[in-house]
């Protein structure tokens, strides 16, 4: 995600996201979000909700690591509850419908038979992405 949607989720959630200043021995949030741009109002949804359990519950939740894995999204997080682990699979759920790139709607798209992506269609066109209309 580009310096200026990640400078604002820093700033908004600086609890959320304290970890991001440490170093790679001590967490994999040193790289910051690893993915692009089209997933930032998900993961700002989700940021609301998990600062919202965190102060309804005392419980202490910071992000270890945010990045797209088999062409979703994968939030690690420290300081689970089980509003947390619902929250956060709905939106890995979601992003797997969202596409990475522009936000819009999109699926899970190969390239090449091994490189997975979420786009929409006009990005699976641009990026040759294999994309299959749905029946």
């Amino acid at each position: 995600m580009n310096s200026e949607l990640s400078t604002k989720l820093y700033e908004r959630f600086p609890d959320l996201y304290r970890q991001h200043s440490l170093s790679m021995r001590e967490t994999a949030m040193c790289w910051g979000f690893d993915h692009d741009d089209g997933w930032f109002d998900l993961i700002w949804m989700l940021s609301l909700a998990l600062e919202d359990e965190a102060k309804t519950t005392g419980t202490v939740i910071e992000a270890v690591q945010v990045k797209e894995k088999f062409g979703g999204l994968r939030f690690y997080h420290s300081g689970s509850t089980e509003r947390t682990h619902n929250l956060v699979g709905t939106v890995e759920r979601l992003s797997e419908m969202t596409c990475e790139v522009c936000g819009k709607y999109g699926q899970t798209c190969t390239r090449g038979g091994t490189w997975l992506k979420t786009v929409c269609k006009a990005h699976a066109e641009e990026l040759k992405y294999d994309w299959k209309e749905k029946e």
